[in-house]
């Protein structure tokens, strides 16, 4: 199933990610993550610190660590 919004949190506040979202490169700080998927079901993360990236539709989280919610 397919994402279609990304929630987090980096140094300067909380942001989104969607499809078509520009290249965007960022650090993330412990939140809540949170991922919506097309059936409008939502994953929750508890995210320790990490990067994202986002290029060409992809995204790409790194984190220290991560519990399900």
């Amino acid at each position: 199933e397919k994402a279609v919004q990304l929630t987090a949190s980096n140094s300067t506040g909380e942001f989104g990610i969607l499809p078509g979202h520009t290249f965007f490169s960022s650090d993330i700080v412990p939140c809540n993550l949170i991922v919506k998927s097309e059936s409008g079901t939502d994953k929750k993360f508890k995210a320790g610190f990490g990067l994202i990236s986002v290029k060409s539709n992809e995204v790409i989280v790194a984190l220290e660590s991560a519990v399900i919610d």
